[in-house]
């Protein structure tokens, strides 16, 4: 927006659904606009904008979205990230390699989990993502960020980091569907 885009360009060029960047806006102008903050925001934007054009080195996120538009984590690498953290328990919120494959493109990506490829074609084909979307939260809530779990999402982010490298034009690119290993 800050060099002459529309709101909803902004959004496809982002990758987001169009109604979430609306949603966004609208709640930052509510936040802003009372406390007479909204020039500011629109002067810190624009600060950012000229620091980005200075050559600064750039992560291309676009590219690595599409990149790992159909990754999934392999069953190998679930268990290796898992390795050693004794065997959590089986209920419906408990971590999974689905919940881990969410996490690490979220990362990768710096895009929401819930637009996630994963959680997308479960909700395109007609399933519900409550489950997964509920082990995610438990996983994330800070309350429960410790012990095991604590571990496991270091070593998810550890994994993102490596996976990230192989996505980025600079690196080897691995085809969107290969069983990359950064492990």
């Amino acid at each position: 927006m800050s060099g002459g885009g529309t709101w909803p360009q902004c959004a496809q060029a982002l990758c987001i659904p169009w109604n979430t960047a609306q949603h966004s806006l609208k709640t930052l102008k509510e936040k802003l606009k009372p406390h007479h903050l909204w020039p500011a925001l629109g002067q810190s934007v624009e600060t950012l904008a000229r620091h980005l054009d200075c050559g600064t080195q750039r992560i291309d996120y676009q590219h690595r979205r599409a990149t790992l538009q159909r990754w999934r984590l392999p069953d190998a690498h679930w268990r290796e990230l898992s390795d050693g953290l004794g065997h959590f328990q089986q209920g419906t919120t408990s971590p999974s390699n689905a919940a881990a494959t969410v996490l690490i493109w979220a990362e990768v990506t710096q895009g929401d989990h819930l637009h996630s490829p994963l959680l997308s074609s479960l909700r395109e084909a007609g399933h519900s993502t409550h489950q997964l979307v509920a082990s995610i939260n438990q996983l994330r809530t800070p309350a429960n960020r410790k012990g095991t779990k604590r571990e496991l999402l270091h070593r998810i982010e550890a994994y993102a980091g490596r996976l990230g490298a192989t996505c980025d034009p600079t690196s080897v690119t691995i085809p969107p569907d290969h069983d990359a290993s950064p492990l």
